[in-house]
């Protein structure tokens, strides 16, 4: 396992979490590009398909920009930041190992309203839904 100072993805982090204002669908390509490569690099990668690699930048910026936004907070209130976990900490597998496995449709995409995919209610499998335990009307 890298350590921060060695990970391949580590400019991205910055880039996310200090320079918000010139993200944009640029970055956005630029960023799957990146994740592409290194999963290519990595023999254990499971294959991925385009979507996939959208939907794990998405995730990337998501937690970046969740935790700028505590650090944020924190510095903003004054107050101590909680200290990370001394080491990580194992998770439960993903339900899903592809995109494809819970919206057939795949990602889409608008760029009059925003330049980042997202998914339709109607695009993902009821089962998905099911699974988290939430109904939804299609």
């Amino acid at each position: 396992m890298c350590s921060a100072q060695e990970s391949p993805l580590q400019d991205l982090v910055h880039a996310i979490a200090n320079l918000q204002t010139k993200l944009n669908e640029k970055f956005f390509a630029s960023a799957i590009g990146r994740v592409r490569a290194v999963r290519e690099a990595d023999p254990s990668a499971a294959p991925a398909t385009t979507d996939d690699l959208r939907a794990m930048v998405v995730e990337l910026v998501t937690v970046v920009a969740c935790a700028a936004g505590l650090r944020v907070y924190y510095d903003a209130a004054g107050l101590q930041a909680p200290a990370f976990p001394d080491r990580l900490r194992p998770s439960a597998p993903a339900r899903f190992g592809s995109v494809v496995e819970y919206a057939p449709t795949g990602l889409r995409t608008n760029s009059k309203h925003a330049w980042g995919p997202f998914l339709l209610p109607r695009d993902v499998r009821p089962e998905v839904f099911q699974s988290i335990g939430l109904k939804v009307g299609r």
